[in-house]
């Protein structure tokens, strides 16, 4: 069931104007393909883009956000078909998979998880375009803020079985911590700032905005810190030092980390031993992806959707 608190963020209006903005984007796109302005390759990935800013980016600027493992993606799927059939998506099976994530996640409302389900249809994409990792792959869990030249902003979610002392300190700054999260990967970090106590009002590198009843809010992260993250970063880095520390669960323990990642983190991130495997599934998901969307895209590049 709908947790408490969470309000619907995907209104109707907001969900036609995407739509139609991609769908607008396909036709235009297929058109220009047929006039041999762009290729097939390039058509392709003009559409590919208008997708993912619809079933990527308006989800994520509105804080929500597709959680999927082997817990709950049969549920998922078969909410899904109940959905095609007009049956109600909240069951007593119910296992929640969209998430609301401003000022802590707690489940989306159902308003918003039946939109999910209408872009899926709108879209022609199956539950399995969704596949989660299988759970013996360790996921990195990376995302991509911005992207600069020639560096990135990056969050990691990192849920510490070991934070060093960093939230037991009083006052943190100046000291460094090994911290630790569950797959023993260790982050050392040196505190410059522990905003814990004071205003945290503004603008980070990793552009967190809350959204609340009085508007959009941004919010400086709990720490600002110095250090690596093992797995995502160099160990010794040749760009920013700087990575901000944000907690969860109403400041009682870490949950994410953030970074400007340069080419030598980059380099560290792909080579780490831990991600190959996740690596090698990711590569085989895109293919599939690719192969779900083409009948989509091929309908505008013959004109059958116009």
């Amino acid at each position: 069931m709908t947790c408490r608190g969470s309000s619907e963020k995907l209104t109707e209006e907001l969900v036609e104007a995407a739509v139609g903005n991609a769908f607008e984007t396909f036709r235009l796109a297929g058109g220009r393909y047929r006039k041999g302005a762009l290729t097939g390759e390039e058509c392709r990935r003009n559409m590919a883009q208008a997708f993912c800013g619809v079933f990527m980016g308006l989800f994520t600027d509105n804080m929500l956000e597709l959680r999927l493992s082997g817990k709950n993606y049969t549920q998922f799927k078969k909410e899904y078909d109940d959905y095609l059939k007009g049956y109600d998506t909240v069951n007593q099976d119910h296992i929640p998979w969209l998430f609301d994530t401003q000022n802590g996640p707690r489940e989306a409302h159902e308003s918003d998880r039946k939109q999910f389900f209408r872009l899926m249809e709108l879209f022609r994409i199956v539950p399995g375009y969704f596949e989660p990792v299988p759970e013996n792959v360790p996921a990195p869990g990376k995302v991509y803020v911005h992207t600069y030249n020639p560096s990135s902003v990056c969050a990691v979610p990192f849920s510490c079985a070991d934070d060093g002392g960093l939230l037991a300190d009083a006052d943190a700054a100046g000291r460094t911590y090994r911290l630790r999260n569950g797959l023993g990967l260790e982050a050392v970090l040196t505190v410059v700032e522990d905003r814990r106590r004071a205003g945290r009002k503004g603008l980070d590198f990793d552009e967190m905005v809350f959204r609340t009843d009085r508007g959009a809010a941004a919010m400086k992260a709990e720490f600002l810190a110095e250090g690596y993250i093992e797995g995502y970063t160099a160990l010794e880095r040749k760009g920013s030092p700087e990575i901000l520390i944000r907690l969860d669960d109403g400041g009682r323990k870490v949950g994410k980390l953030a970074y400007r990642e340069y080419p030598d983190d980059a380099e560290a991130y792909r080579n780490h031993p831990l991600w190959q495997e996740y690596f090698r599934w990711c590569g085989k998901m895109e293919k599939r992806r690719d192969r779900m969307l083409e009948p989509l895209f091929d309908g505008f590049m013959r004109a059958d959707d116009i």
